[in-house]
């Protein structure tokens, strides 16, 4: 019979798996399996997942992955107490290591949330500036959109006829 060890908990905590372990542990408690032989067959199917995240064709996959860092510190911050984030869903490693380090070290946490998130906010001023909000919500992509689709509409009205 496998122990679910403090080594083992973390493995599933830093592979973002241990609430979906815990759940399916207590499902299978709730089904009538003594504890130890609940963990162990928990243990049994959670371990290729958790061989997943060890591998390093999982960390060669991610690492193809890039995006911006004010996309990956958001994303971290949007992140750190979801315990069901794994892997797959960073987009960048960049990313996944500052999460890792959130979630690891307090002290990394509070620093990270107190001196990179803000950073990241616009400026009051820019804020309170009409014409910029455009830059902030999209609104600009959304007219370019919007332009494109009137002249493909438009082209298709004259090829038609």
């Amino acid at each position: 019979m496998a122990k679910l060890t403090a080594k083992r908990k973390e493995e599933l905590k830093t592979a973002g798996l241990l609430a979906e372990f815990t759940v399916h542990l207590n499902a299978l408690k709730s089904e009538g399996h003594k504890h130890e032989e609940a963990v162990t067959l928990a243990l049994d199917k959670f371990r290729p997942k958790l061989d997943a995240f060890n591998s390093a064709d999982g960390e060669y996959e991610m690492r193809q992955r890039t995006t911006d860092m004010r996309t990956n510190f958001l994303w971290v911050g949007r992140n750190i107490c979801n315990a069901l984030i794994t892997m797959a869903d960073c987009p960048d490693p960049i990313a996944w290591e500052y999460l890792r380090l959130c979630r690891k070290d307090d002290d990394f946490r509070v620093d990270f949330m107190k001196s990179t998130i803000p950073k990241l906010l616009p400026t009051r001023s820019l804020l309170d500036d009409d014409s910029s909000n455009k830059k902030i919500d999209g609104a600009d992509q959304i007219e370019t959109i919007d332009r494109i689709r009137a002249i493909r509409r438009k082209a298709e009205e004259q090829g038609g006829e």
